[in-house]
């Protein structure tokens, strides 16, 4: 065919990595081009002072012979009047400036060769050509018809989101790149402003927005008028809504970090360590993307230790955990145990139907200080994945006021209560200027996917509040130093413009007596009712 997939996308990759399908075009041509040759005999007399002219375009050059040739490029060495080998003169025609910019310039016996660089006209010399030049000649309107499918967020079909015609790329004319990244992650963001975040539950929950397949379709595309060839369909990729930092797209998969060679270590999409401390009302989240072959009857495998020096272990889910699909497990304190007894670390992992491990361990264990500015905020990471955080700083909060003035009519009889002005639209926006509270340094440098998370929330009684990270520079501790927090201000992403007693506290919770142990309930995050707009808002035509 005339068009081939030249460079296909990875089989799994992060919707903000680069994303690019490369085609190289073989029947762009409707007349292929020759490059010029062209030859200079030297057969013939070489004596000092003998003139070779040659012309071409509309250029004159003049060489002459020279027992000892200067440095003007404009001479050759002289043969003493008996014929000369070429290859003891090409190098001086190679050293004229005109010559060397318009051939590629070589010998053949007694000839000098003069091989044009370009496919063009205008390099045929008045004496000497033996193969014109012939410009190629590009067909009409050539073009790649590009159109990307996009498995949609009920994962029963495919929509068509992107299409293009691509034009052959400059510098190189045989071939046509398309950015897929971009089309994709729009789309599936949309979706997911659409839905809502995929936060699971009681059981565990297939993310079908944030994990998906996808194909295109391509074709030449010509002529007056444009005629489309043959439709070519590519194979099916994966896309996973996140992405790898600038070094990260450069030095590191998808499937190499998260799928090492041995299965027992397969991660969570979850960076960071993976041992962590939690307290009993803190939400967590795993989430799991399986690059394996399908596996039956998997389960969510979680070893309990207690205060009592006792142990026990739990199956928390069952599933089905077919190749290339995404699973969430919410393995909240509350969602792993509910009995009598003080539960102070546990471990989750993945097994097969055999018992097998199949993933990494995420090793929970409890904080029970007692903490007077306890604050938690959970953000979506960038490997999409609802992410955990609390934070037991200061904060000093505030009110930002917004209103609209302006004067009345006075008309006859007006009271003195009326005042001349009106204010209306009058608003307030929590703000705050907050820090983290000490902790290690690792745990430091983690806290940059927060503060780069374009989701992010405090978590309030079961209920989450969107805010902002307001801060543009953000400072960390000097080198050498042994504690560590971080300073930054956020504001709620929601304005008011009245007040109701019952909303969700703002205020920091604090744990009296950390010896009396809290009971452990499940955590069901609420989340209100998404809204509806067209699901048709990124589909976009490109001509």
């Amino acid at each position: 065919m005339s068009v081939i997939l030249l460079n296909a996308p990875s089989v799994i990759s992060f919707s903000g990595d680069y994303i690019n399908a490369e085609f190289e075009c073989t029947g762009f041509l409707q007349q292929i081009g020759v490059k010029a040759v062209n030859t200079l005999s030297l057969a013939d007399n070489t004596a000092p002072g003998v003139t070779k002219t040659i012309r071409y375009g509309n250029r004159t050059i003049v060489m002459v012979s020279a027992a000892v040739p200067d440095d003007s490029g404009m001479q050759f060495l002289a043969g003493s009047g008996a014929a000369l080998p070429g290859a003891n003169v090409v190098e001086y025609f190679k050293a004229n400036p005109y010559l060397s910019a318009d051939f590629d310039i070589d010998f053949s016996g007694y000839n000098i060769v003069f091989t044009a660089k370009e496919k063009a006209l205008g390099f045929n010399f008045v004496t000497g050509n033996t193969i014109a030049g012939i410009p190629d000649n590009q067909k009409p309107n050539y073009t790649v018809l590009f159109k990307l499918y996009l498995e949609n967020a009920a994962h029963n079909g495919y929509d068509l989101i992107f299409t293009t015609n691509l034009q052959l790329r400059f510098g190189d004319t045989a071939k046509a790149i398309a950015q897929l990244n971009d089309k994709l992650s729009q789309k599936i963001i949309t979706d997911m402003d659409r839905l809502g975040l995929e936060i699971p539950t009681t059981m565990a929950l297939e993310c079908k927005t944030t994990s998906r397949k996808y194909y295109f379709e391509y074709a030449e595309s010509f002529g007056v008028p444009i005629q489309i060839k043959k439709l070519h369909r590519s194979s099916t990729y994966v896309v996973i809504q996140g992405g790898l930092s600038f070094q990260g797209k450069a030095t590191k998969t998808v499937t190499g970090l998260i799928a090492p060679t041995v299965i027992s270590s397969d991660r969570f999409l979850k960076q960071g360590s993976t041992s962590q401390f939690t307290r009993e009302d803190q939400p967590q989240f795993l989430y799991f993307f399986n690059t394996r072959s399908s596996k039956a009857d998997v389960k969510l495998y979680v070893y309990h230790y207690f205060s009592d020096s006792t142990n026990g272990d739990t199956e928390l889910y069952t599933l089905n955990l077919d190749q290339y699909k995404k699973f969430a497990f919410n393995v909240s304190p509350g969602n792993v145990y509910n009995g009598n007894k003080t539960l102070l670390r546990y471990d989750v992992w993945l097994i097969d139907a055999d018992g097998n491990r199949i993933s990494e361990k995420q090793f929970y264990l409890f904080d029970r200080k007692p903490q007077n500015f306890l604050r938690y905020f959970l953000n979506w990471s960038s490997w999409g994945a609802m992410d955990s955080r609390y934070f037991t700083g200061k904060a000093t909060p505030g009110l930002e006021f917004d209103y609209q003035k302006a004067n009345r009519f006075l008309k006859k009889g007006y009271r003195i209560a009326d005042g001349n002005a009106k204010i209306f639209s009058k608003t307030s926006n929590r703000t705050f200027s907050a820090n983290t509270g000490f902790s290690d340094k690792a745990n430091m440098f983690f806290w940059e996917d927060l503060f780069l998370s374009r989701f992010v929330f405090r978590y309030i009684n079961n209920t989450l509040l969107p805010v902002e990270i307001t801060t543009k520079s953000i400072e960390f501790s000097p080198d050498g130093d042994y504690l560590y927090f971080v300073a930054f201000d956020y504001s709620y992403l929601f304005i008011d413009d009245a007040y109701t007693e019952s909303d969700a506290a703002d205020l920091p919770i604090i744990d009296f007596n950390p010896n009396t142990p809290k009971p452990l309930v499940p955590i069901i995050i609420y989340a209100g009712t998404p809204a509806n707009p067209s699901i048709n808002i990124i589909t976009q035509t490109i001509s």
